[in-house]
């Protein structure tokens, strides 16, 4: 799964595109096997760069990337750096276990996901179209 990622990266950006979406894949969309972790992070849109190395989330995970901003509506996605900061926060929160007394920051500082420790650009690109 990394490295179709990173593949579907490559290719995204060899046909110019300057903004993904995280999205599960269309055939998981909206089943009871999305997971805690994931979740949150359906329709966040992120820069190429930014998007390096977030997927697979964990194992087994069905996540892909789509191309975003080129004339699909942006309903459901997340834009803003306050909307993708709170969907990071809350799947790094998922993976606090349970009965556990962990801060989100101190999990945040442990997860082996490189997503916890993302610095999202204050600008966010904007439509190619």
């Amino acid at each position: 799964m990394r490295c179709h990622s990173e593949g579907q990266l490559d290719a995204m950006e060899d046909m110019g595109a300057t903004e993904l979406g995280v999205a599960v894949e269309w055939s998981t969309a909206g089943d009871d096997r999305v997971c805690e972790l994931c979740e949150p992070l359906h329709g966040i849109v992120l820069t190429p760069e930014e998007a390096r190395g977030l997927l697979p989330r964990h194992d087994g995970c069905r996540c892909c990337w789509t191309p975003a901003n080129v004339g699909e509506k942006d309903e459901g996605q997340k834009r803003t750096k306050k909307a993708i900061d709170k969907a990071i926060d809350k799947s790094v929160k998922a993976e606090i276990p349970n009965k556990s007394n962990r801060t989100p920051a101190e999990q945040k500082a442990c997860s082996s996901w490189r997503g916890a420790s993302l610095t999202t650009a204050k600008t966010r690109p904007k439509s190619i179209l």
